[in-house]
């Protein structure tokens, strides 16, 4: 399932977000930003963003194949965590 070690929990997760896309929608903000701020009017910069993003995608769906079986029991991890967040957070205020 999950990791125990701290670091190995944190890339899994950030394999987890990188796959959803997440992390893809951050970095193509960032270059936006960095493109008009610096007024860059060069062509080989748009194609060499445009070969990286799209190197970066198809990881992302080698990743999300790869670790499928991993990342569906996360998916019912987090479900179950979120029901029992919210049947935790019934009971207390039902006993108040």
């Amino acid at each position: 399932m999950i990791p125990n070690n701290f670091k190995h929990r944190a890339m899994f997760e950030f394999l987890y977000d990188f796959t959803r896309g997440k992390y893809l929608f951050s970095i193509f903000l960032l270059y936006l930003f960095l493109i008009l701020f610096n007024n860059v009017k060069d062509s080989h910069v748009l194609y060499s963003f445009m070969v990286f993003y799209l190197l970066l995608l198809v990881q992302g769906f080698f990743i999300n194949t790869g670790l499928k079986k991993s990342f569906a029991r996360y998916r019912k991890f987090l479900r179950l965590k979120r029901k029992r967040a919210n049947n935790f957070g019934y009971t207390s205020k039902k006993n108040q």
